[in-house]
């Protein structure tokens, strides 16, 4: 089971869900969270990428920085 973010009490989810079906052969709608402060920030592919990644403190405060900026979103997109 998914648990909603605090506070959206699942509201994105089921206007993606609505949107999707609605719009199918127009659009792609998908729910995400996103920051909208930071582009992505990308991450390892592999996990001696990942331990690369660690060692890098700029890296690991953008990535972090990122993660704690994240906010429920609706990503659409056309077919």
């Amino acid at each position: 089971m998914k648990m909603p973010a605090p506070g959206t009490s699942g509201a994105y989810e089921v206007v993606a869900a609505l949107a999707q079906r609605r719009f199918n052969n127009l659009v792609t709608v998908e729910f995400a969270y996103r920051s909208p402060t930071l582009d992505y920030v990308p991450g390892g592919a592999n996990r001696a990428e990942r331990a690369a990644l660690r060692q890098q403190p700029a890296q690991l405060l953008a990535m972090r920085l990122e993660r704690a900026t994240r906010v429920p979103a609706l990503n659409i997109a056309l077919r």
